[in-house]
């Protein structure tokens, strides 16, 4: 027997009883398409047969770990998170009137987060780890209201992702960007323009990031 055909919707191989036989080339068309379809493995943490101490990885190769219930990607020759999580903490005080300044160093919150997104850059900035579709959202709440036309934003260098302008009185803003399309190595930077306010302001907010798909 021999490959005679691929079927038109899947792509799978052919085999006709009446084909001449030529198993060597039967079998390594069979084992071909299925290295090459079998782009999602299903299985245990542990173990001979479990992720852990699977070695063939190839980039975007996928497991769904029945032990976490949870999706995995290979990227460079790892197990990553699919769908990952991370959320921060930042503080700063003294904030200058008529200044875009940083919002702090980022502080990881272990509990809260599933695994990275990003890498530290400076402060305010995060380097993203992964091609990706993300969600994100920084909280902010400052020790006195805001005065003017003071802004929260979102930046990728000089690209405004979102921003939100404070409401005179209140002493918590956010700022929310639900969708977007990140590359691996981009910086994400928060940034606050104080318009005018009490020198002695301290900013305390939260920084959250959220892997929600390819791009």
């Amino acid at each position: 027997m021999a490959v005679s055909s691929r079927d038109p919707g899947t792509g799978q191989p052919i085999i006709l009883d009446t084909s001449a036989v030529t198993l060597g080339a039967d079998f390594k068309a069979v084992s071909d398409f299925a290295a090459k379809g079998a782009t999602r493995l299903l299985g245990p943490r542990d173990g001979i047969e479990g992720r852990t101490q699977w070695a063939y990885h190839r980039e975007g190769l996928q497991w769904y770990d029945t032990t976490e219930r949870r999706l995995y990607e290979s990227r460079s020759g790892a197990w990553r998170p699919y769908f990952a999580h991370e959320e921060f903490t930042t503080q700063v005080g003294g904030l200058v009137d008529n200044r875009v300044s940083d919002v702090g160093v980022f502080t990881r919150d272990a509990a809260r987060s599933t695994a990275s997104v990003g890498t530290f850059f400076r402060n305010g900035e995060i380097r993203i780890v992964a091609d990706g579709l993300y969600a994100i959202n920084y909280y902010a709440v400052f020790s006195r209201p805001m005065g003017g036309r003071s802004l929260l934003m979102l930046r990728i260098a000089d690209v405004e992702l979102g921003r939100t302008m404070g409401i005179l009185s209140e002493s918590a803003w956010s700022v929310n960007v639900p969708n977007a399309r990140l590359r691996a190595g981009e910086i994400v930077r928060v940034d606050i323009y104080k318009n005018n306010g009490d020198s002695n302001t301290t900013l305390n907010g939260k920084f959250s990031i959220t892997r929600i798909g390819d791009l």
